[in-house]
């Protein structure tokens, strides 16, 4: 039963939860971007590889564990934009799941210049 988290009989991929993660994630305000990477659409973040979104889940023993890979915007707390991204993804699986993870880590990859985010919102346009 790897890569699965049982809840009550019905059991989640642990894709399902790397996905909510990362939209949460992103939803916070001041990350930019996952894995190390800007903000290039959804599509793009959930079409890499091996844990594609910047998000790792691990699950043994029943408990559960995410490792979120995140870029935030030049000028932000960068803690306070850490704790806010873990209690939004935290809150997003329990509200989505009924899962409570166990530990969340949050590792900032880089810090997005104001010249490199206004790029990226003139190529979402």
């Amino acid at each position: 039963m790897a890569g699965e988290t049982r809840q009550h009989e019905s059991m989640i991929a642990t894709e399902v939860l790397e996905t909510i993660a990362a939209v949460a994630a992103m939803e916070t305000k001041g990350v930019t971007g996952m894995s190390g990477g800007l903000v290039d659409g959804v599509t793009r973040r959930f079409s890499r590889g091996d844990h594609p979104m910047g998000v790792e889940v691990r699950s043994d023993e029943g408990k559960v564990t995410l490792h979120l890979r995140v870029t935030v915007a030049y000028g932000e707390n960068i803690p306070e934009v850490g704790n806010r991204a873990i209690y939004r993804v935290s809150e997003a699986i329990r509200d989505m799941t009924g899962i409570r993870p166990d530990d969340i880590r949050l590792r900032v990859e880089g810090v997005t210049l104001p010249e490199e985010q206004e790029e990226s919102t003139e190529n979402e346009e």
